[in-house]
């Protein structure tokens, strides 16, 4: 099951592979990945990322955003090259139980090789999400321009988010990262003002669309 989840597979030969979106103009097809917090063993996680909006995560779908350092890896089956814009939605969430609390998250972008980790996508951070409430969410949107990089078989894109809380008083920083986006979104939960725990990544592929 886990295989599938972090692997994206391009059918073989002639088959045209399904993406979400194209971009003639740049020579990109974009498709939409979904990350995910999965158990690896019976106190052991990883993050992931998938193409099935019906999978659920871990830990109800949120990660504490306080020093918060984790990798989301994507590994491919067959080469791909990446080029483009990279764009993540991420749903940022903070609670303030006194003063004011704010939370950054900031991401890059990485080629690894199952050895050496490259950067293709600079780090980027998000404006401070605040409250001086009980509970404040925001819908932050990161973008990244790649530098063009050939995946091989086996090769990983993976994307580092980083954490910080802080502020005046005391309380917590969370993302969201729930693929079917209901967890922690209803009524009275972290995520109530967005309707979603969704996180999203918009991956940019280069097209073979010839002379």
């Amino acid at each position: 099951m886990a295989d599938l989840l972090t692997t994206f597979n391009q059918p073989p030969g002639g088959a045209i592979a399904t993406y979400n979106f194209f971009d003639i103009q740049e020579g990109t097809a974009i498709t939409a990945f979904y990350p995910s917090k999965v158990a690896t063993g019976p106190s052991a996680y990883a993050y992931i990322a998938t193409t099935n909006t019906e999978v659920y995560s871990e830990t109800d779908g949120y990660t504490d955003a306080d020093g918060m350092n984790i990798d989301i890896d994507i590994t491919f089956n067959l080469p791909k090259i990446l080029k483009g814009v990279m764009y993540m939605n991420i749903p940022v969430n903070v609670k303030a139980s006194s003063g004011t609390e704010d939370v950054a998250i900031t991401g890059t972008i990485i080629h690894y090789d199952g050895s050496t980790e490259t950067t293709i996508g600079a780090a980027v951070t998000t404006p401070d999400t605040s409250t001086t409430t009980s509970n404040a969410s925001k819908m932050r949107i990161i973008k990244w321009n790649l530098t063009e990089k050939h995946f091989r078989a086996g090769e990983t894109l993976r994307i580092t988010l980083t954490g910080v809380v802080d502020g005046t008083g005391s309380g917590q920083g969370n993302i969201g990262h729930s693929p079917v986006g209901t967890q922690n979104a209803g009524s009275g939960t972290l995520f109530e003002s967005l309707g979603t725990s969704r996180l999203t990544l918009f991956v940019p592929f280069k097209l073979d669309i010839g002379s």
